[in-house]
């Protein structure tokens, strides 16, 4: 296995690199151990390594190392830490020969700028992946800058491989250095770091500010946009929202964007679009049954947008286990399995005990 140990000395970290060695071979005895055998170790532990969850770990699978990096990749990982072993699952198709891909940070919402500089520093090679080869990332302009010139187009570098290119708007001709573009996204991400992440208010405030300086769907606002529908919540209860309905509506709203959004940058069965789709389905299927309590839905419209609700519930199983999901075939069978999948939470028992007991189903 590589481990850029060379390239590593010359890390701001050398400090804590040198504390490590002394205290293997001073403090535990290690004196079979030289200090580049420590260093060959600890470069192979942070270029090869994976995080084991729910500890403060990182753990050394052999196998998996050798897939190379994508930043829109076509695998993933999942890691047992009671069993110490890790899967490679597919999330989306992948074609005899092509190349199985997995994205080494993990973090989807990086702008190109952090992203390349955290894999050079990391991993200690320049990513050239589709994403970072295409100035638009895969047309979301999720790192594209607001032109204060027209005011109408959106400023992206030329050759988004080079750190110093030219950042030009495409509607206008406008021209911003690498480090003016770099200043006004540091700038901004000052900015979100001193409003109060729990207050809705404050944060919407920030989306209406940020979208005068960059693309509606920068990274940086697509994170707050993830924090805003995370704070929105969901209905406590039938006929008892702990939201209003132009909240709940909101919520909806920002869970669809995302989903289009990083959709496209991370596609198919992915842990984040699981998470997303199990928290959308709440407020939705208690809408619905409210809408049909105070009879502003027929019956015919209830079953037709539950079953497209069950199929997005049975899609969030499949992202969050990582594989296929096999669904019976009668509505009423399909929920009554997801009644039982521990993964949706315990939020969703009362409604789908509810739903169950509805004859027309």
């Amino acid at each position: 296995m590589v481990d850029h140990k060379d390239t590593m000395r010359q890390d701001d970290d050398r400090e804590i690199q040198d504390k490590v060695v002394q205290f293997l071979i001073e403090r535990c005895k290690l004196h079979k151990l030289s200090k580049d055998d420590i260093l060959r170790a600890l470069g192979i532990l942070k270029s090869n390594g994976a995080n084991v969850a729910g500890y403060r770990a990182r753990g050394i699978f052999p196998t998996m190392s050798f897939a190379n990096h994508s930043c829109c990749c076509n695998a993933r990982h999942m890691v047992s830490s009671e069993e110490g072993i890790i899967q490679v699952v597919a999330q989306k198709v992948i074609k005899k020969g092509e190349e199985i891909t997995l994205r080494y940070t993990s973090d989807v919402l990086q702008a190109v700028g952090e992203r390349r500089k955290q894999i050079l520093e990391q991993w200690h090679f320049p990513c050239s992946c589709p994403r970072c080869s295409d100035p638009t990332e895969l047309g979301t302009y999720v790192s594209a800058l607001q032109c204060d010139e027209c005011e109408e187009g959106f400023v992206l570098p030329k050759n988004s491989l080079d750190s110093e290119s030219l950042w030009v708007c495409g509607g206008c001709d406008n021209a911003y250095t690498a480090e003016k573009a770099m200043d006004i996204v540091e700038g901004l991400e000052r900015e979100y770091g001193e409003v109060d992440l729990e207050a809705t208010e404050d944060v919407e405030e920030f989306l209406t500010r940020g979208e005068t300086l960059v693309h509606p769907d920068h990274c940086l606002l697509l994170t707050a946009k993830m924090l805003l529908f995370s704070l929105y919540g969901s209905v406590t209860g039938f006929l008892a929202p702990a939201l209003s309905m132009e909240l709940v509506a909101r919520k909806l709203e920002l869970g669809e964007d995302l989903l289009q959004i990083v959709g496209r940058l991370d596609p198919g069965r992915t842990q984040w679009r699981g998470e997303l789709l199990c928290e959308l389905g709440r407020p939705v299927l208690v809408t619905m049954l409210e809408k049909l309590e105070l009879k502003e839905m027929e019956q015919g419209e209830f079953k037709k947008q539950l079953g497209l609700c069950v199929g997005k519930l049975e899609e969030a199983v499949s992202c969050l286990e990582g594989e296929p999901y096999v669904a019976y075939e009668g509505l009423k069978d399909r929920v009554k399995e997801l009644a039982k999948t521990n993964l949706l939470g315990k939020g969703y028992n009362a409604v789908f005990n509810k739903i169950q007991k509805l004859t027309f189903i």
